[in-house]
């Protein structure tokens, strides 16, 4: 598809500028399109409004090919207002329908990290999970008690080398916290693995459970007992090398874990997506 490229002139407004490569997302009053920008670009700011000289690309999502432009010049022209973002749900963020496009999701924090100016934080809803990349300034601008708070975000569905598909938040201004989070993962309400595996909890939300280790399948399935039962638990993946440089909002690395250690664990109850989650007392713990 790129070896016949068309020209094109864009006019619409910015939705944000990426903080990890050279490109911007552009709304032009009915939906958003991704622009690859050059090194050599004016400074973008939210808001601006911008005429562009490109021309057309492809891009595969999914096996799908997804147009985007490569712009040879971009000029501001002025401001305007950001668009309506149209509401989705976590699982749909996947959708090829929905690349590139202006969106908003409504989902809990499992944990994050922040190498500035990025804090990534990692999603948990009833319906599933996903990854969202915020722009921050700084240390000092980030949200207080994140840890399991519930989120109203704002962003672009785009995708980056590490991540896959990720909502590309541009500005603080699209993060609404509906409901304060916690100092701690471990500050997470105690229930029972009786509650847990009768579903009398909310879905998604962040919940905390003892018990003893009965056995270790694979990597990343626990499987614990108490006196009012047992369940099995997936875990998140373990964090890996500690970066420099990086603010983690996690549980930390792994520690070893054998059968007959009593432990404490923080999930979500998820009984959408595949049957490794569905089979599960609480996922991505």
């Amino acid at each position: 598809a790129d070896a016949n490229p068309r020209p094109v002139k864009l006019k619409g407004v910015v939705l944000g500028e990426s903080t990890i490569i050279l490109f911007v997302s552009l709304h032009d009053g009915s939906r958003s399109v991704g622009v690859r920008l050059k090194r050599d670009h004016p400074v973008l700011k939210q808001g601006d409004t911008v005429e562009v000289l490109g021309k057309t690309t492809m891009t595969s999502v999914n096996g799908w090919m997804h147009p985007r432009v490569v712009a040879e010049s971009i000029q501001v022209t002025g401001t305007g207002e950001l668009p309506p973002a149209t509401s989705i749900s976590v699982t749909q963020l996947a959708s090829v329908a929905n690349y590139d496009q202006w969106v908003s999701l409504d989902a809990f924090v499992m944990e994050w990290k922040f190498q500035a100016p990025d804090l990534q934080l990692r999603l948990v809803s009833r319906e599933g999970y996903a990854d969202a990349n915020v722009t921050v300034p700084d240390a000092t601008s980030l949200p207080a008690k994140l840890q399991g708070a519930r989120l109203r975000l704002t962003g672009a569905v785009v995708s980056t080398p590490a991540l896959g598909k990720v909502l590309f938040v541009p500005d603080l201004q699209q993060l609404e916290v509906t409901e304060p989070g916690l100092e701690g993962i471990f500050d997470a309400p105690l229930v029972t693995i009786s509650d847990v595996m009768q579903r009398k909890l909310d879905h998604g939300r962040r919940w905390r459970v003892k018990g003893v280790v009965a056995a270790r399948v694979q990597e990343r399935n626990l499987i614990i007992t108490s006196p009012d039962g047992g369940m099995s638990c997936y875990l998140l993946p373990d964090r890996g090398p500690e970066q420099s440089g990086t603010i983690y909002g996690d549980g930390g690395p792994w520690p070893a874990i054998i059968p007959g250690d009593e432990v404490e664990l923080v999930g979500s109850i998820v009984d959408s997506g595949d049957s490794d989650t569905r089979s599960c007392g609480l996922v991505w713990c």
